[in-house]
């Protein structure tokens, strides 16, 4: 007579278990990371915004204020503050504007979260 035995030994369960807890682990780890750079990609779209929205405000005054000047948005309830450089060029009614958008909620900005360059056309008139 045989003595065969059926199932799996204790070593084969808590091997099993570790792998198990490890996969666990890794998608836990990935699944955060894919959440925040899902938050990191939402705050620059909406950065991206901010700084469009800053340039064809000066765009749509046909009044230009060359110089450099602050702002504050609020786009979906995320706070922006907004750096303004318009400067002068060599034509005299074309203007380069360079947007700097920062993440609100921070103190004291280190780097922005958005940068964008553009240009426009306009009278310059004295910052007041």
């Amino acid at each position: 007579m045989t003595n065969r035995q059926c199932g799996f030994s204790l070593i084969e369960v808590v091997l099993a278990l570790g792998i198990f807890a490890t996969a666990v682990l890794a998608l836990g780890h990935s699944n955060e990371v894919r959440l925040q750079a899902t938050a990191q990609l939402e705050k620059r779209s909406l950065a991206i915004i901010a700084a469009s929205n800053t340039i064809e405000s000066i765009r749509a005054d046909s009044a230009v204020h060359p110089g450099v000047r602050e702002s504050e948005q609020v786009i979906d309830g995320v706070a922006f503050r907004s750096s303004v450089a318009i400067l002068e060029t060599t034509h005299s009614h074309y203007f380069k504007v360079l947007v700097s958008v920062f993440d609100g909620a921070t103190e004291i900005p280190a780097n922005p979260v958005f940068q964008l360059q553009g240009g426009v056309y306009g009278h310059a008139t004295s910052n007041k």
